[in-house]
């Protein structure tokens, strides 16, 4: 279960089996009007001052950074691929 936790700025997701909740999106000083960068590799590093809503497709989470109209990105935020 993913959460988009508005007062703090982050995502979060609940695991289903443990229920640990963590952190996977966002952070703490997340600052409104300031564009991400395209770039960025580190979820943790996204700036999500009013997460608004998330849609979840295909392995991807999307997330809206802001509620106008004028600015704010979509942070696409796609599942890690298994390394073994």
């Amino acid at each position: 279960m993913f959460i988009g936790d508005r007062q703090n700025h982050v995502v979060r997701m609940i695991h289903k089996k443990s229920h640990i909740i963590t952190t996977i999106a966002g952070n703490h000083h997340s600052v409104k009007g300031k564009d991400n960068n395209p770039e960025e590799k580190d979820p943790l590093k996204l700036n999500l001052p009013e997460i608004s809503s998330m849609d979840y497709y295909d392995g991807h989470l999307f997330v809206p950074t802001d509620l106008s109209p004028e600015t704010g990105d979509l942070a696409v935020l796609r599942r890690a691929r298994d390394s073994r």
